[in-house]
């Protein structure tokens, strides 16, 4: 009755087989396996082809072609694209002679052999100095442990918005053009984006990002003045408080520990730089390294309770930005083997890259401190006082006229406030109470709408708001929608390996109406890259 195809074995169980009318589902598509065979039939050159699913030991089925054909692959395989979407286009294809037969003249899947997943794609090497240059920053960025062909997709690689923008960086040092943001989407295989770069000559470029001497008045970047002031405005509040706890399993040498968080302060003038007030903009003032590392000691009752309560003191306890000390330490001990190290930082020292950078060093300073050994830690080109002046020094005049005036008009007569529906009125303060309420998509779902995003050419994240602007716009009833997001705003290279607050906040304007789905993905790319751009 369902149209599938099983038999049952001896010992009772169902073996299945198929689809007798060989559709399938795969990644919450419903494949027609004889329509992909078809269209490679109707291809000049294919004699015979057979489509089926095949897993080969992987986590995911694939579509795997066997193709009898006088041409090369690449001319099926486009052709393929041509025609379907795709999802319909295989992921491998092998090429053979004939296709086996058994004794009764059907084709002997089980003689099939077993396909090649790799890209999917012939290897074709780059040809002169800016596609080879290419290669080697795609590899670099999207970390790949093999050559980058010519041909090559960067979001088939694993490409996305956020390494685009690094990906820009790296272009703008190797070649000193300053190519946009849209390149990358608009010309994605390596060959046509390298041919886009030739055109960018001439665009203005951001000045080099180098260190400066620490002498007379540093100024704070835009990040460390807004901070600044909602620190100000609220009076010393904790809602810009980030707080970490670290287990450590094993015996701990603590003397160790202090020497490895003093060394990480010493290396990041962000950790120890205090945020005055001259009367007229704030600026930055580096301060000797300093840190303390309290420990507490819990021979018995509730760890968990005890764990808890420590964190809650931590967090609420503020800050003093003009003291110059934005993280703090403290030690929990439960025994011997069985510490927990609470890390609290202000915002302003801090974002969520930093973080991964954060306890990389430190891990590695303290097997340094434990071996009595200098850490193998890479020079810091820069730091963040560096970056601050070089921001300052490019973000004014006509180039900051320029990037004011987009926001200026993308945000004018902006909506005051949603109109959700609330279970509650809205306060005339903003109390912070609340929750947070996660839900983790099942993995078919998952894969089937990145499927829609590659068939779109967008990113996930792009198509992800396109979704969630329209589900705000179904349950509000508005089509203006406003969505706050965070960025990373590292793009120069210099800037990867340090701990300081560089993420900025962008506003993506969505005007939904009566959009398509297809438009309105359009819609959230174009939207999601002049937000980059400015």
């Amino acid at each position: 009755r369902t149209g599938d195809l099983a038999r049952f074995l001896p010992d009772g169980n169902l073996d299945f087989l198929g689809r007798i009318d060989q559709q399938i589902k795969l990644r919450g598509f419903r494949i027609e396996l004889g329509e992909i065979q078809a269209a490679l039939l109707a291809v000049d050159g294919v004699r015979d082809a057979l489509v089926m699913v095949r897993t080969d030991g992987r986590a995911e089925a694939q579509l795997v072609a066997y193709v009898v054909a006088e041409v090369e692959e690449s001319c099926y395989r486009e052709a393929l694209r041509e025609r379907l979407p795709d999802y319909m286009v295989p992921a491998a294809f092998v090429r053979l002679e004939a296709l086996p037969l058994t004794p009764n003249g059907k084709v002997d899947r089980a003689a099939l052999p077993a396909p090649d997943f790799g890209s999917g794609e012939v290897y074709v090497a780059p040809a002169g100095f800016i596609e080879v240059t290419l290669a080697g920053l795609w590899q670099e960025v999207l970390g790949l442990s093999s050559p980058v062909s010519a041909t090559a997709n960067f979001f088939a690689l694993g490409g996305h918005s956020l390494l685009a923008m690094r990906l820009i960086g790296r272009v703008r040092r190797a070649f000193a053009v300053n190519v946009p943001l849209k390149t990358v989407f608009a010309a994605p295989t390596l060959r046509s984006f390298a041919a886009a770069i030739p055109r960018a000559v001439g665009l203005p470029l951001p000045p080099p990002l180098r260190p400066v001497a620490r002498e007379g008045r540093l100024p704070a970047s835009f990040f460390q003045q807004r901070l600044w002031f909602i620190d100000q405005f609220e009076g010393g509040s904790t809602h810009y408080h980030i707080g970490l706890a670290y287990a450590l399993r094993g015996l701990l040498d603590v003397g160790a520990l202090q020497q490895a968080l003093l060394a990480l302060v010493e290396r990041h003038e962000s950790q120890r730089t205090a945020i005055v007030f001259d009367g007229e903009t704030p600026s930055q003032q580096i301060l000797p390294a300093a840190i303390d590392l309290p420990v507490e000691s819990f021979e018995s009752g509730d760890r968990s309770a005890h764990l808890a309560a420590a964190r809650d003191r931590e967090a609420a306890e503020p800050f003093v930005l003009a003291q110059g000390r934005p993280l703090r330490a403290r030690l929990l001990r439960f025994a011997e083997d069985d510490h927990v190290l609470l890390l609290t930082q202000h915002h302003i020292a801090t974002d969520g890259w930093s973080l991964d950078v954060l306890v990389g060093e430190l891990a590695a300073l303290y097997a340094a401190a434990c071996d009595n050994a200098p850490a193998s830690l890479p020079a810091l080109p820069v730091h963040y006082a560096d970056y601050a002046v070089w921001q300052r020094d490019w973000l004014q005049g006509e180039v900051l006229q320029a990037h004011a005036d987009y926001w200026r008009k993308q945000l004018a007569d902006l909506p005051p406030v949603h109109s959700l529906p609330l279970d509650k009125p809205r306060p005339a303060q903003q109390t912070f109470a609340g929750a947070s309420l996660s839900r983790v998509l099942d993995p078919a779902r998952s894969a089937a709408f990145a499927q829609v995003c590659r068939q779109y050419g967008v990113t996930l994240f792009m198509g992800l708001h396109a979704a969630f602007a329209a589900l705000l716009a179904r349950y509000s009833g508005q089509h203006d929608i406003v969505i706050g997001t965070p960025i990373a705003n590292r793009e120069q290279p210099e800037l990867a390996g340090l701990i300081g607050g560089f993420v900025n906040t962008l506003v993506l304007r969505s005007e939904v109406g009566s959009l398509s789905f297809a438009e309105l993905l359009r819609h959230s790319e174009q939207t999601a890259l002049d937000a980059y751009a400015h």
